[in-house]
């Protein structure tokens, strides 16, 4: 039977349990090399100032190339400090400042580092992240023994755990019930070193560390009793930099490595791209095997109406223009298996981009630095794979050529990010000049186009990540589901309010309701977890819940369509249709992308956007359950998501207008742009403020009213469902009408309009300034 024969949820999967065995076996390219062995190490609880001064002395500095890390030169030392250790120590920054001594003034802790953040050298240190504002939800059986082990990485005797978990307020430590909150006093990872002393000589100088492993061995011993023949002359995986042993350009090895690194993931229980929901029978595109309940969704029309998105965004920017906002271009990384939607041209030995894949869409190596160039194929930063060979963006020039339904995952995501076909024609409406657009791609290969993340590429992807500055994240990523959160610190999510980072994971193929029950990570960080996480389950063209997809009314933030959505595998121009979250959560991030370059949107403006401007989820009925034909009990229901809610790209983009759906006295639905002037007789319990009011929405449930407009920089709650009176009505000062082709027309002059709350379908405030005053 073929590995890919079988049932698939097809999303990245991370390791977790695994990574403290395998530890360093891949890494971010191009910083600089040594003799010395690479270990993993973890410390149980922070160290002392002596200790780590001690511990900075043994591990090698670390240097960061511009071509891998864009927008270092963005941040201060504070925050990059942040991202490698976990907190901001004075030892550390002591050490900092002996060590890059020879430059000429060191950068103060608070002040951007310029161009100078890719000479400064950045000392070694176990992640510890102190006082985290965490809270772990204790679920059946857990005991706090078991906890204390998940996020120190060590055993803890009672007088620890009880210190650990002091500000938790629970009494009774040993008696443990569902539901119950645990604070922990810190939170530790396994951090990648390359050492100047060997494992034994590690362990015995820093007795405090939970553990410190050499990984070559593993790696070796695993790679041997799984029968790779990978031609490992160089086994020992790479932290720093590269081994050249290996000839860069024999496909042979490029496949046995993709072989190698699957086979040493999957033993440990490692990572996985689980491609999509459904079943492939074999590794050809025509072998995939669409959910049931998605067969025939491609003849339900777009994924969404690109006519109707361009002419709300054309709106938009006008709006943009009269405010005198700013049109940023964002940086959205596509974290994946790689990408096969351009190759190198041998005869001009530069990059040449599939037709369907613009190269204005995609980050130069080095953008505003000298040299910068694509000659290379970077498109993003290069990864060193287990033998310590460069794996690039692009799967081509990694000697990859067999294009499938597992391989071209990434590229097919990345199709999704710009549109998809269906929205091509359209893509140059959000072109700022002949240069700018709207976003720059930026690919981050860690699978090389297998099923298996590299392993231990997630500590370098949580770097990566977290060392940009304005940028939107896609993840296709799971982890095992152990109920071990440990994992989930070392694909970290820092939320700061300087980098404004937005994190759009997919909820996953599992079909389980309720991610916080196993729990599934990263998903179970989005809806009221992380202001800038949002987690994405995948809808059905009816507008149901798909079946297959994971879903949490605390955790999952909204719908998108997730059947049979159009991309492509490669630079072909073929289109491919697959299903999944991770292809819902990729035209999530097409929306999101566009919001923000509404005026420069901060990450939990955005995650409320698109939450408050969605349409209402539908219920099975009995005509359309899915339960019935397959002996179940229920379908998923809307309220298995936070915002009862799946994606409506236009709708979102009406930032800077009140946005109303009616239907007139002749039943005919209508749609206007303007200024709410309040409404009345609708209430929760409670008579409801209009001003605090994000969205209303009628849905099979009723009415559903999405409150907190005045605490805009807090997570929307989940609606209410509101009784409204006889008189209930909304009133609204229209300064557009939007005709049959979704085309905002405005009026002459505003006028007055009187909506009865039984003719309304949605109203969707304006989460922006108003344009001009009405």
């Amino acid at each position: 039977m073929s590995r890919l024969a079988r049932f698939t949820n097809l999303i990245l999967t991370a390791i977790v349990t695994s990574l403290a065995i395998l530890g360093c076996a891949s890494a971010f390219a191009g910083d600089a090399t040594s003799d010395g062995p690479n270990l993993v190490v973890r410390a149980d609880k922070p160290f002392s100032d002596e200790d780590l001064r001690e511990f900075a002395t043994f591990v090698e500095a670390r240097k960061f190339e511009p071509a891998n890390y864009p927008d270092l030169k963005l941040l201060t030392a504070r925050q990059v400090v942040s991202v490698l250790c976990g907190s901001f120590r004075p030892a550390y920054w002591k050490q900092f400042k002996l060590v890059n001594a020879a430059m000429s003034k060191v950068p103060e802790p608070d002040q951007p580092l310029g161009d100078r953040a890719y000479v400064l050298r950045w000392p070694g240190c176990p992640y510890v992240k102190e006082n985290p504002n965490v809270r772990y939800v204790v679920k059946p059986g857990d005991t706090a023994f078991d906890v204390y082990k998940m996020l120190t990485g060590s055993a803890g005797t009672s007088f620890d755990i009880r210190k650990y978990f002091k500000t938790s307020g629970i009494a009774d430590l040993a008696q443990l019930k569902p539901g119950q909150q645990l604070k922990p006093a810190h939170i530790t990872a396994p951090t990648p070193v390359k050492a100047t002393m060997n494992v034994d000589a590690f362990r015995s100088t820093f007795t405090n560390l939970a553990y410190v492993t050499d990984p070559k061995d593993t790696y070796r011993k695993v790679v041997s009793q799984n029968g790779s023949n990978t031609p490992l002359s160089s086994p020992g995986p790479s932290v720093n930099g590269s081994d050249d042993t290996a000839p860069a350009s024999d496909p042979v090895w490029a496949d046995a490595m993709k072989s190698a690194s699957d086979a040493v993931a999957s033993a440990l229980n490692g990572p996985k791209f689980e491609i999509a929901a459904g079943h492939i029978e074999s590794a050809a595109t025509n072998g995939y095997d669409e959910p049931d309940e998605c067969k025939g969704a491609a003849s339900a029309g777009p994924i969404f109406d690109p006519a109707r998105v361009s002419a709300a965004y054309r709106d938009a920017m006008d709006a943009v223009s009269k405010l005198s906002l700013d049109r940023p271009t964002t940086r959205v990384a596509v974290a994946d298996n790689g990408f096969f939607g351009a190759h190198m041209d041998d005869a001009t030995d530069n990059v040449k981009f599939g037709p369907q894949f613009p190269e204005r869409l995609f980050a130069a190596s080095v953008p505003d630095y000298v040299g910068a160039q694509r000659s290379d194929g970077r498109i993003g930063p290069v990864t060193v794979g287990d033998a310590g060979k460069r794996i690039y963006p692009i799967n081509y020039t990694n000697h990859l050529t067999q294009v499938d339904v597992v391989s071209g995952h990434g590229t097919h995501v990345t199709g999704l990010i710009i549109g998809g076909p269906d929205f091509q024609p359209y893509l140059s409406v959000f072109d700022r000049d002949a240069q700018g657009t709207w976003m720059k791609l930026w690919i981050i290969n860690v699978g090389m186009g297998g099923e298996m993340l590299i392993p231990n590429s997630v500590s370098e992807l949580s770097n990566q990540m977290n060392m940009l500055s304005n940028s939107i994240v896609n993840l296709s990523i799971e982890y095992p589901p152990l109920g071990s959160i440990d994992g989930s610190y070392l694909l970290r999510f820092i939320d700061s309010p300087q980098q404004r980072n937005l994190f759009i994971v997919s909820a996953g193929n599992d079909g389980s309701p309720d991610v916080s029950g196993v729990p599934f990570f990263p998903a179970v960080l989005g809806g009221r977890a992380q202001a800038n996480v949002i987690s994405v389950a995948a809808s059905l063209p009816d507008g149901r819940v798909a079946r297959f997809s994971n879903r949490g009314r605390g955790n999952v933030d909204l719908a998108a369509p997730g059947c049979e959505l159009p991309s492509w595998l490669d630079d072909s121009g073929q289109v491919s249709r697959i299903s999944g979250t991770s292809q819902a959560a990729a035209v999530v991030t097409f929306a999101a992308t566009l919001v923000r370059s509404l005026g420069d949107l901060n990450p939990i403006e955005i995650k409320n956007r698109l939450m408050i401007s969605g349409d209402p989820l539908r219920h099975a009925t009995d005509a359309s359950s899915q339960s019935a034909a397959r002996g179940t009990t229920s379908d998923p229901a809307p309220e298995e998501i936070l915002s009862r809610s799946t994606l409506n790209v236009a709708t979102s983009l009406y930032v800077f207008d009140d946005y109303v759906r009616y239907r007139d006295v002749n039943g005919r639905v209508r749609e206007a742009l303007g200024v709410i002037q309040g409404f009345i007789g609708v209430s929760c319990q409670e008579q409801i403020q209009s001003r605090n009011v994000w969205s209303l929405k009628k849905s099979d449930a009723g009415l559903l009213v999405f409150k907190g407009k005045l605490t805009p920089q807090q997570i929307i709650g989940e609606p209410c469902i509101a009784t409204t009176s006889g008189n209930a009505q909304l009133r609204i000062k229209v300064r557009a009408d939007i005709d049959d082709h979704g085309v905002p027309v405005p009026v002459n002059a505003p006028r007055m309009l009187i909506v009865p709350m039984a003719n309304l379908d949605e109203y969707v405030s304006a989460s922006k300034a108003y344009r001009a005053p009405l």
